[in-house]
């Protein structure tokens, strides 16, 4: 019986980015943010149907390789539902890094165009609909800036099968 390494290494990563996500969901709830002044206004309690969102944003990750664009849309759906309903994302957003990094490492520049547009877009919709408010307009364009920076590394650095040199 042969091991598919790869396949392997990302099931491993999306059970360790599932298990970073819930514990910070778990730790780091409204009132220990406001305590340490973050702003927390409108964020839910910790509860199980927020954590099961945080494992569903992370399991895409496993697949990340055979289906990049695929995992891609898969794992933003609940981190979108996360935002929406209030609840603090603990690690999700690390899923969606992940994901897109794969989008633009292993498909071509179209693809990886559309994987990014399609992140930001879902960012945006996200934080729009979520009772949560950020400190300040700033953090939203920090985001946008991580995406872009995190979509244009992977295409450039040429690490995964097809970039877009190829």
């Amino acid at each position: 019986m042969r091991i598919d390494r790869s396949r392997l290494h990302d099931t491993v990563l999306a059970g360790v980015v599932a298990a970073a996500s819930v514990a910070l969901y778990a730790l780091y709830g409204p009132d220990r943010l406001q305590a340490e002044g973050f702003p927390a206004e409108g964020m839910r309690q910790p509860d199980v149907f927020g954590a099961l969102l945080l494992v569903a944003a992370s399991v895409p990750v496993a697949v990340r390789r055979r289906w990049p664009l695929s995992a891609l849309c898969a794992g933003l759906v609940p981190e979108t539902l996360l935002n929406a309903l209030g609840y603090g994302t603990g690690m999700s957003s690390l899923a969606g890094i992940v994901l897109l990094y794969s989008v633009a490492s292993y498909r071509g520049l179209a693809v990886a165009l559309a994987g990014l547009v399609l992140s930001l877009v879902t960012y945006l919709a996200g934080a729009a609909s979520s009772p949560v408010r950020a400190g300040s307009p700033s953090e939203y364009v920090v985001t946008a800036v991580v995406l872009v920076a995190v979509w244009g590394r992977a295409g450039a650095c040429g690490c995964g099968g097809r970039t877009w040199r190829s």
